[in-house]
C-alpha cells in the first residue's frame, strides 16, 4: 500500500511539471517582451487618405522614414481639408511603453518642405503631441499608464496638402 502511495505521488508530481512546463510558456510574451502597434486590434479609425497603413504605406511595398526602413510600422496619412485623421487601437495589457520614430513617410524622388503634426492618446487622455517640419524625425518613448485604449491622430499641419504622410516606425510597445 505504502508503495503504490508513493508512486501516485511521483505520478502527480511528474504531470503537474509537464502541465506548468507546458502551460506556463503561453503566458510569457514574445522575448523581446515588445508588441507593435500594427499587430494590435483596430478598434476605431477615420479621415485617413488611402487607409491605414500598417507596416508600409498605401503606395508603396516599404516603410522609409529619415532614409531608413522599416519592416514594422504605421502610416496614418489625413483626408484633404484639415482633417485629423485617427486609429484606435486596443491595448493587450496595461502599463508599458510607446516606443519608435515618428517622421514623414518617404517618397522616392520627392522632397517634402510642409508641415504635420501627431498626437497620442491613452483612454482619451494626451500623453503626447509633437508637430514636424520637412523631414525631422522624433524618436518615441512614453510611458502608456494603465489605459486600455491607444489613439493616434495625425493632421497636415494647418499648411494645407503637402504629402502630409505621417509614419511611426518600428511603433511597439515594451513590457
Amino acid at each position: 500500500m505504502a508503495q503504490q502511495f508513493g508512486g501516485s505521488i511521483l505520478t502527480i508530481s511528474f504531470i503537474c511539471f509537464l502541465l506548468f512546463s507546458c502551460c506556463s510558456s503561453t503566458h510569457i510574451q514574445n522575448s523581446d517582451n515588445n508588441v507593435y502597434v500594427s499587430d494590435l486590434k483596430i478598434i476605431h479609425s477615420g479621415y485617413v487618405h488611402g487607409g491605414i497603413g500598417l507596416d508600409k504605406p498605401y503606395w508603396m511595398d516599404k516603410l522609409v522614414i529619415c532614409g531608413k526602413y522599416y519592416n514594422k510600422g504605421l502610416v496614418v496619412h489625413p483626408e484633404d481639408g484639415g482633417k485629423i485623421a485617427f486609429v484606435e487601437f486596443l491595448l493587450l495589457k496595461k502599463g508599458g511603453r510607446l516606443m519608435g520614430l515618428a517622421g514623414w513617410a518617404e517618397e522616392v524622388g520627392i522632397t517634402y518642405n510642409g508641415k504635420m503634426r501627431f498626437r497620442f492618446f491613452v483612454d482619451g487622455e494626451l500623453i503626447y503631441g509633437r508637430e514636424l517640419r520637412g523631414e525631422d524625425c522624433q524618436n518615441l518613448d512614453l510611458d502608456l499608464g494603465f489605459g486600455s485604449v491607444l489613439r493616434i491622430e495625425t493632421d497636415d499641419g494647418l499648411d494645407g496638402y503637402y504629402s502630409d504622410q505621417m509614419a511611426f516606425g518600428d511603433l511597439r510597445i515594451e513590457y
